[in-house]
């Protein structure tokens, strides 16, 4: 289950992505580039959980640290709507944040508490 959750949460980073090197990201590029993160973060939540043995918890740690690529939802519209400092810079930071997550996933000992 937590392999759909990582495809899901990063198809708007997918998005995101193809809004921030497109100027014009329709009709194509932009669904295109939503599969795109999609695949790509189904495999880092993959590789994240194959660290330290695969633990039997290690799923809901990567679940919830693929939750963060839903931040390229509300930075997506940000920039369609011509707020903040564009597509680039709130990708960066999405990003950023998305991989101190799975570092901390793919690290992390335990069982994973509801929070």
């Amino acid at each position: 289950m937590w392999r759909i959750g990582s495809f899901l949460a990063g198809l708007p980073l997918g998005a995101l992505a193809a809004f921030a090197f497109r100027p014009d990201p329709w009709p194509r590029a932009l669904p295109l580039g939503a599969l795109a993160g999609g695949g790509l973060l189904l495999v880092v939540a993959f590789l994240a959980a194959r660290l330290h043995g695969g633990q039997p918890e290690r799923g809901r740690h990567v679940a919830a640290a693929a939750s963060l690529g839903w931040l390229a939802l509300p930075a997506g519209i940000a920039c369609w709507i011509g707020l903040g400092p564009g597509a680039r810079p709130w990708l960066a930071a999405t990003t950023l944040l998305l991989a101190l997550a799975f570092w901390r996933a793919a690290r992390i000992q335990g069982p994973a508490g509801r929070r």
